[in-house]
């Protein structure tokens, strides 16, 4: 096993873990998603999109960049179906279903670092959607004009 600093997580699976968690949680990148819904019907649309994605071409410059990787393809060709185990894994993992035998200090340490990327990527996620309902209610706020106090 290669240790990355103190890691446990090889560079190209940390690569594959947070790029199939990006594509799961952004359907713009999911081939099923461009191909039966998006594009339906279009075909010329979906050719131009897919091209500008990078979805069947390896561009000379990066063409898409996720938390400071960079991707000469569309995302989406980055899915990795093992790391998509952990993703799902994360879910009983958060209610107390550990993915070996054993109690929590049982468990390899390779395998709760991968619990702990997810998790720390789903609280980025939350804290972003609160931040953007934050934003959304101050520009509410700022456009509805002063409030009348008539008694």
């Amino acid at each position: 096993m290669v240790a990355f600093g103190l890691s446990w997580v090889t560079p190209q699976e940390l690569i594959a873990l947070k790029t199939t968690l990006y594509v799961s949680y952004n359907k713009r990148f999911s081939c099923d998603y461009c191909l039966n819904e998006k594009y339906h019907g279009r075909p010329n649309l979906l050719k131009k999109e897919r091209y500008t994605l990078g979805c069947e071409r390896i561009a000379e410059e990066p063409i898409h960049s996720v938390e400071g990787f960079l991707y000469h393809t569309c995302i989406g060709n980055g899915f990795s179906r093992p790391a998509y185990h952990w993703i799902r894994s994360y879910d009983a993992f958060t209610h107390g279903i550990l993915p070996y035998p054993g109690g929590y200090f049982d468990q390899p340490s390779k395998a709760i670092e991968i619990l702990e990327i997810i998790g720390a990527y789903h609280q980025e996620r939350e804290i972003e959607k609160l931040k953007e309902i934050k934003r959304q209610n101050d520009g509410r706020r700022n456009n509805t004009g002063p409030v009348s106090r008539r008694g």
